[in-house]
């Protein structure tokens, strides 16, 4: 099989539109790996999508990547980026690539470094359970970054430094592996944010530029919220002042609970942007919906609203 890629690769005129290749054991083909990665060079690559199934992660990335000018959209997993940075161009290699998506690949911090500096176009960066080392401190720069994902990567902190573009801070994790949580959640100069989750106070430490959050430190921008709250538990209910701007709350295994009714009435009455709350019932009251439902109506019916439009 390795034979007949290098063979399709050698013999296309080019360009290449899009090239999605998925190997099972590479660490043997180092020559024909480095061919590969010299053709998608040479002959205008817009889209490549490379995973290597084997574990160990054993698989260098040839450096001729980064002489892959055309890309558009980069899709690596199972990988390791190249270790010497020295022989990487400076800036701007890519000129034309607007989305990095990592997936359980080993990283270092100058891996997301050389990317993002490389890359003045991208909008969309995700890592997805990738291996980033213990600790790792993971600084994001980049002047056009619209959107980031992290799923369920092994960082201590992730520091949003300089993205003044960014739209949507996306934190998701994988409840089987108890080692992919980030701990650290630094916001600085990010004028444009206006989603952000989901944020565990029980596990992330929200830094909103030199500050913890708290009632006095808010982000204007935001307008989605998404949150995993121990109501009662103060540390955590500090968050939430942080992000009065929003327009739409999400309620998720609601089960009318006075701490619950409480959080809600916080939210209504200081959230003067509001526009609407979803409220689903948790899985063990569904059976209980109408009832609930009174609950809710009577409860939010007898709020001094600081929205005058918002829809329950």
């Amino acid at each position: 099989m390795v034979a007949r890629v290098s063979s399709i690769l050698s013999s296309h005129p080019g360009p290449f539109n899009s090239i999605h290749l998925t190997c099972s054991s590479m660490g043997s083909h180092n020559d024909a790996l480095k061919s590969w990665f010299k053709a998608f060079a040479d002959k205008h690559l817009k889209e490549l999508a490379f995973l290597n199934l084997h574990y160990p992660n054993d698989i260098m990335v040839p450096t001729d990547l980064f002489r892959c000018k055309s890309l558009k959209r980069l899709y690596l997993g199972g990988v390791q980026l190249p270790a010497n940075t020295s022989i990487i161009p400076c800036s701007h290699t890519f000129h034309e690539l607007w989305e990095i998506c990592l997936y359980r690949c080993i990283l270092h911090e100058w891996d997301i470094e050389n990317l993002l500096t490389c890359s003045p176009k991208v909008e969309k960066l995700s890592l997805v359970n990738s291996a980033c080392g213990w600790p790792l401190q993971l600084h994001i720069r980049n002047h056009s970054l619209r959107c980031m994902l992290h799923w369920a990567s092994s960082l201590e902190e992730l520091a949003m430094v300089s993205t003044p573009c960014l739209e949507r801070l996306i934190l998701w994790r994988d409840d089987a592996l108890h080692w992919s949580d980030c701990k650290k959640i630094k916001i600085c100069s990010t004028p444009k944010l206006q989603v952000i989750g989901y944020l565990n106070p029980a596990d992330h430490v929200l830094q909103i530029n030199d500050m913890k959050a708290s009632a006095a430190t808010v982000v204007p921008s935001v307008e989605v919220l998404a949150m995993t709250i121990r109501f009662g538990v103060h540390e955590e209910e500090r968050m939430v002042p942080c992000f009065l701007n929003i327009k739409k709350v999400i309620f998720d295994d609601f089960s009318g609970e006075e701490c619950e009714l409480a959080f809600l009435s916080f939210i209504a009455q200081n959230a003067n942007q509001l526009e609407e709350i979803y409220i689903i019932p948790s899985k063990n009251d569904l059976s209980a919906g109408s009832s609930l439902g009174n609950v809710i109506n009577h409860f939010m019916s007898s709020i001094l609203w600081a929205s005058a439009y918002c829809r329950v």
